[in-house]
């Protein structure tokens, strides 16, 4: 009589592990923030000009009320990277902008709240470029931790928030000083981040101009183009700048010279011919 095989328990075991495993992950997931019942994307959303004032103003003050809870998602929003799959790339790029500009509209609707928190994500090498990028947007506020962390012994965290600076305004003209003492560091990496960051908020060019010419002649390449980038950044106000650009044009680095020719271009057309262009 031929004997039942005994049912093989193994595979069904190992599937309800899975299970288990899947189901408690899923479970632990990050859960957004909400407030009256409503996600932290969606208010996020209703901050968008298009939207009218009555719904902006209701959004600006559920993000308040959410507070500094929301710090964490923010940044995770301004990190986010497009998809380089050519056939994503418009979608992705359209994503990333759209999670960026609401991530800005939610740290300025916390305003002067976030800053403390923003500021202890300035001390990580891993946070500081975004977390610089957040505070350049919260005004004068914003300076005295920027300040602190553009003087830090790590020099990649130097690098970083010298790299997220987007500041124009008040808390801009605050930092112009550091970014051109950083033009001295001993870090090329960091002195060439200064450079861009000095040519992006266009601000006090009496004194940024004179700092950036004296950059066209550093020993490393990087820096000298960048210095020339934020040159022409300048347009005519960086007129006192020409004689060191055309000389800068021989240049045996081409990335370099190639920024010198632009900048020449954006401080006065017709200046290449100088430079011996043709």
């Amino acid at each position: 009589m031929n004997k039942t095989p005994p049912m093989d328990w193994r595979l069904p075991a190992i599937f309800l592990v899975i299970l288990v495993i899947g189901v408690g992950l899923y479970l632990q997931r990050p859960r957004e923030v909400q407030y009256q019942g409503k996600p932290m994307t969606r208010w996020l959303d209703e901050l968008e000009a298009k939207h009218p004032a009555e719904k902006r103003n209701s959004a600006n003050e559920a993000v308040r009320q959410m507070g500094t809870n929301i710090v964490p998602a923010l940044l995770d929003m301004l990190r986010s990277a497009p998809s380089y799959s050519k056939r994503q790339m418009a979608s992705s790029m359209s994503q990333t902008e759209l999670a960026h500009r609401r991530a800005i509209a939610g740290f300025q609707a916390l305003g002067s709240a976030a800053v403390p928190a923003l500021s202890r994500h300035l001390l990580n090498p891993g946070t500081a470029g975004t977390a610089a990028q957040a505070l350049s947007h919260l005004g004068p506020d914003a300076a005295p931790a920027l300040l602190h962390a553009m003087t830090n012994q790590n020099a990649v965290i130097r690098q970083k928030v010298e790299m997220g600076l987007e500041a124009t305004g008040p808390a801009g003209e605050v930092i112009v000083p550091a970014l051109i003492r950083n033009l001295k560091d001993a870090d090329s990496h960091v002195r060439a981040y200064a450079a861009r960051g000095l040519g992006r908020g266009g601000l006090e060019p009496e004194v940024v101009v004179p700092a950036l010419i004296e950059g066209l002649r550093d020993p490393d390449s990087e820096v000298r183009a960048f210095a020339a980038e934020a040159l022409g950044r300048f347009g005519p106000k960086a007129n006192s700048a020409l004689p060191s650009l055309v000389n800068a044009a021989k240049d045996k680095d081409s990335h370099v010279s190639r920024a010198v020719f632009k900048a020449l271009a954006q401080i006065e057309p017709g200046p290449e011919q100088k430079a011996g262009v043709k």
